[in-house]
Order: structure tokens, then C-alpha cells, then sequence
């Protein structure tokens, strides 16, 4: 079944951003200003961050291109109204409207933009989270949709593993 391939990239994401916001914790990076850091604290860090950037993109794919036109047609009333009732969660998330743009221009594809320019000519214009409070609240709105999916299929995701 469609919902239950959904409901694992779901949890996978969530499970990984989580994980990866206590790293940052437990390395003190949420204690330190960035030019507290040596060279391999910056790299560490900056590998994180750009993990969880790329992690959150692929949840939001998801969520968007695929979880309910992929899914089977008993759960899109279920789905309709987890997209109704997490939208405020969602347009948060939304503000950050380079999002991709960074994903793909300074992290995914050679720090180029279409393959040519030098993206970080542009690095302090991309609307994206930038600092560690940023990332926080990525992941708060982020976990808020997480946690109305995982309410409302709570059944479905006790059972996952049958259906992979």
C-alpha cells in the first residue's frame, strides 16, 4: 500500500532531523557563537545543518507531491484533513521560501546556480534558515506536521513494517 511507503519516508525524516538536532545539542553547538568554532567544528556543524536541510526538503516532497495523490483512496478524506488541520505548521515553513533554492544551489550541486554562477554570491540573500535558532524552529513546524500525521495514522504506523 501507497500510504504505508509515505508513512516510512515520514518517520525516516523525522527520526533523522531529530537525531540530528540532538547532535548539535550534545556538541554545544546551540551554546556557541559560529565564530566560537575552530575549522572542523564549522565543517561538523555545517554538515548537520545542511543534512537537515536536505532531509527537510525531502520530507516536504513528500508531503507535498505524494502523500495524497499516491495514496489509496480510503485515506484521502484522512489526509485532507491532516493537510487542513497542519496548514498553520506548514505556511510557517513556507516563509522560507528559498528553501530549495538553497538545497540545491549550496548544498546538493556544486555551490552553482543552473550550473554556472557561483552561488555564494548569493548566500546572505536566500530566504532559508541561517542560524541555529532557525533550524530550531524548522524542526518545531516540522514535528508539529509530524505529530498530526503520526495521531491520525498512529494504527497504520504500528503495523509499517508488514507492508515494506
Amino acid at each position: 500500500m501507497k500510504i504505508y511507503e509515505s508513512l516510512y519516508i515520514f518517520s525516516r525524516y523525522e527520526q533523522d532531523i531529530r537525531y540530528l538536532m540532538e547532535l548539535l545539542i550534545d556538541f554545544g553547538y546551540n551554546n556557541k557563537g559560529q565564530n566560537d568554532w575552530n575549522a572542523k567544528e564549522t565543517s561538523h556543524y555545517q554538515t548537520m545543518y545542511n543534512t537537515i536541510l536536505m532531509d527537510t526538503c525531502s520530507y516536504l516532497d513528500e508531503y507535498n507531491k505524494n502523500f495524497l495523490p499516491n495514496a489509496e483512496n480510503e485515506f484521502h478524506d484522512r489526509i485532507k484533513t491532516i493537510k487542513k488541520i497542519a496548514r498553520p505548521a506548514f505556511k510557517k515553513l513556507s516563509e522560507w521560501t528559498d528553501l530549495r533554492s538553497y538545497r540545491n544551489q549550496m548544498v546538493a550541486h556544486n555551490f552553482r546556480i543552473d550550473g554556472n554562477d557561483f552561488s555564494f554570491k548569493k548566500l546572505g540573500q536566500y530566504k532559508a534558515p541561517r542560524t541555529y535558532l532557525d533550524i530550531v524552529m524548522l524542526r518545531k513546524h516540522l514535528m508539529m506536521i509530524h505529530g498530526i500525521i503520526s495521531a491520525e495514522f498512529h494504527n497504520e504506523l504500528k503495523s509499517i513494517n508488514e507492508f515494506l
